[in-house]
């Protein structure tokens, strides 16, 4: 019991540092490695909760009283996010200023852009080769990064924490 509370309070820790990675100054003037933070977080968040559905991982039951939800809201400056799970550090997220999140909203936003234009691109390609193809085949960019595996790479980060 004694190790187990101890590995809980470890996991704690890395949940609380990697919020302050998204959400902090250290990392404020490259938006880039906020970011990565962040896309690891929600990975580490998408991997907890395919774990408690097959009931191999944690399963806290989000059944907070209003009171405590209110507590949480007021006293979030002074006591940090709720870092029980990587779930509750990912709804944290929105208690964060506002300034500290919009470089991630804008970098999340290139991106979208940037798999539009790509997708656009092979749109005309495949339309100027004259092969027909039903638009229902072509992926939505947003729903593709959004069903993607949590343990699947961009190709620049690896998954080197496993949960």
């Amino acid at each position: 019991f004694f190790f187990f509370k101890q590995m809980e309070m470890i996991y704690e820790e890395l949940r609380l540092r990697v919020y302050l990675l998204v959400t902090g100054e250290t990392w404020q003037k490259l938006p880039q490695l906020k970011m990565i933070a962040l896309k690891r977080l929600y990975r580490y968040m998408m991997e907890e909760i395919a774990l408690s559905r097959t009931g191999s991982g944690p399963r806290i039951v989000h059944s907070l009283s209003k009171t405590r939800q209110l507590s949480r809201k007021i006293s979030h400056k002074i006591v940090g996010p709720d870092a029980r799970t990587w779930e509750y550090v990912f709804a944290d997220l929105c208690k964060a200023s506002g300034t500290k999140l919009v470089p991630l909203i804008r970098n999340l936003l290139d991106e979208v852009d940037v798999l539009q234009m790509k997708l656009d691109s092979a749109m005309e390609t495949i339309q100027g080769s004259g092969t027909e193809i039903a638009s229902e085949n072509i992926p939505d960019p947003v729903r593709i990064s959004e069903s993607s595996s949590p343990t699947t790479d961009g190709g620049n980060e690896s998954s080197d924490v496993n949960l």
